[in-house]
């Protein structure tokens, strides 16, 4: 298990600062512009800024969204773009098909009964990673759907994935280097220019209200509580499982053997491995406690996945099954 961050620690690209941080207007807004503006380089217009907003999926057997920071531009009073903006810090795997899903649920909601192909907005991703999507240490990969036959057919579905690398070193402006620096590691050394600055001055302000602090740490007591109980209930049992998987399989070894030596060695290596295996059957239905007390809290799965890959060290693939069990 790793140990959890302060609220000091915290950097705009974790889940609950960045979250926290947007739940004011002033601030989502400040952000939204220089995340944009940055990284598409156009100015941003007329906005409405919304942060985690819930999008439901067509019925209640779809899976549906929540956008950490959902931003609508207008043109003549129309909406004109639509641009989601998604901090992400794990499971970069997944990115592509992600992505494909957040833009065709927002599309369904965008397009009402009656109205035209031609009048849906423009939809913009900005995803800002801390691990390289492609493997190609880019600073900005800008995904648009093509004519995969002749490259210079221009196919226009106003549609644009943009994925920031945050250490990328190749293509992208300075003002975005020094933007994404920020993002993971927010500190006042890398609030280089007047816009980083101002918006460090705001986190700053933050990280050290009462409120925010009693927040976090009633959610860090409260996730520590729960691990701690699944890990002792999980250990208790996987001791008993194991314990008589241990007889049992000593049991039969000293019987094979057929000799009193082998009988007891057996007994006690069977012990021991049972032991181990249930100490380790263990520690996963604490891991699935945490993650049953996270889903009754109804905690999107991402963030849940988030909260294991910080306390526990497993690889994706184990992730994976136990998230599906």
């Amino acid at each position: 298990m790793n140990k959890s961050k302060s609220l000091q620690e915290l950097n705009l690209i974790d889940s609950f600062l960045f979250s926290a941080f947007t739940e004011n207007t002033h601030n989502a807004k400040l952000i939204a512009k220089l995340i944009i503006e940055r990284a598409t380089g156009k100015k941003l217009g007329d906005v409405s800024v919304l942060s985690e907003k819930q999008i439901l999926g067509i019925d209640p057997k779809h899976h549906g969204i929540r956008m950490d920071l959902y931003i609508m531009e207008y043109e003549d009073h129309n909406i004109a773009r639509v641009y989601d903006i998604e901090p992400n810090k794990y499971n970069i795997s997944e990115l592509p098909k992600r992505s494909r899903y957040n833009q065709d649920i927002t599309d369904v909601n965008l397009l009402d009964a009656g109205k035209h192909y031609k009048d849906l907005p423009d939809y913009i991703s900005i995803w800002i990673v801390s691990e390289d999507p492609f493997g190609k240490n880019r600073m900005v990969y800008t995904v648009q759907n093509k004519v995969i036959e002749d490259n210079e057919i221009q196919y226009d579905d106003g549609v644009t994935k943009l994925f920031l690398y945050v250490n990328g070193e190749n293509g992208g402006t300075d003002d975005l280097r020094k933007l994404l620096q920020y993002f993971c590691q927010s500190e006042e050394k890398n609030a280089t220019d007047k816009e980083l600055a101002e918006l460090h001055t705001m986190v700053e302000n933050m990280k050290h209200s009462r409120e925010m602090g009693e927040r976090y740490m009633t959610l860090q007591e409260w996730i520590e509580y729960e691990k701690e109980e699944g890990y002792q209930e999980g250990k208790e049992e996987g001791y008993q499982e194991g314990k008589e998987k241990g007889y049992q399989e000593g049991k039969e070894k000293g019987y094979q053997e057929g000799k009193e030596k082998g009988y007891l060695e057996g007994t006690k290596e069977g012990m021991r491995v049972g032991i181990e295996q249930g100490i380790e059957q263990g520690i996963e239905q604490t891991i699935k406690t945490f993650i049953a007390s996270l889903r009754q809290c109804n905690m999107p799965e991402d963030e849940i996945r988030a909260m294991i890959v910080e306390n526990f060290k497993l690889s994706d693939e184990r992730i994976n099954i136990l998230l599906k069990q």
